[in-house]
């Protein structure tokens, strides 16, 4: 069953990119998602961290992923993050605060309040149509 509420998974939304961009442009996108992975947990990982990761000045990586993905920097390592978080609420073994905790949010209430924009439902919400879902699809095979 289709989440109605995702956001593009990793791949899904690396596909769609790379259909419209070249070969270099798709390598950047996947090294940035890839430092955002590798440092999933590191609530002080930021933009100037990645900036420092890519070699490359502040503007210069804002102009590449802002022209890219149409999102900031700041908001499309959040996405990476709420990706990660949603992947991990389907999961259903860790609770929201360290669901939060383990994707680089250091306050619970502020991921909550994110994630509700993004998803259009709380994590406890969303993990619960999951496991609904999930149950439905069961039930029915």
């Amino acid at each position: 069953v289709e989440d109605s509420h995702a956001l593009p998974t990793d791949s899904s939304s690396t596909t769609a990119i790379a259909q419209s961009i070249g070969p270099l442009d798709e390598q950047f996108i996947t090294n940035v998602r890839s430092y955002v992975e590798q440092h999933m947990a590191d609530t002080d990982f930021n933009v100037d961290n990645l900036c420092s990761q890519l070699c490359m000045s502040r503007t210069s990586v804002y102009n590449k992923i802002k022209a890219l993905t149409d999102e900031s920097p700041a908001d499309y390592m959040r996405l990476i993050r709420l990706q990660q978080a949603a992947r991990l609420l389907r999961e259903q073994h860790y609770t929201v605060s360290e669901i939060a905790e383990r994707t680089g949010f250091n306050d619970a209430k502020y991921f909550r309040e994110v994630f509700k924009k993004y998803y259009h439902l709380s994590p406890s919400q969303y993990a619960q149509e999951q496991f609904n879902n999930e149950k439905n699809t069961q039930e029915i095979q």
